[in-house]
């Protein structure tokens, strides 16, 4: 009977050490996809900003190109021509 208690508890002690390394695997693990999924939220937000200001950027340079040329031209609203 002493021999079947000591196998049991070194059964049982072993089940209960693997368990906790299991536990602590999963935590590590939980932590890690964590960390993983903020930084690709944080690059995600960080390529939506940089697209909505190079959107922003080439919209005003095309606004300021067209009204350097109409103010240059004779049709433009700057017309610089005669009226006859």
């Amino acid at each position: 009977m002493e021999r079947f208690y000591s196998v049991y508890v070194e059964k049982y002690t072993n089940i209960d050490y693997l368990e906790y390394e299991l536990d602590m695997y999963n935590l590590k693990d939980a932590t890690r996809k964590e960390k993983a999924e903020q930084v690709i939220e944080k690059l995600k937000d960080q390529h939506a900003r940089e697209a909505k200001n190079e959107i922003f950027e080439d919209e005003d340079q095309v606004g300021a190109k067209k009204f350097n040329e109409m103010r240059e031209t004779k049709t433009g609203f700057g017309a610089k021509g005669s009226y006859k």
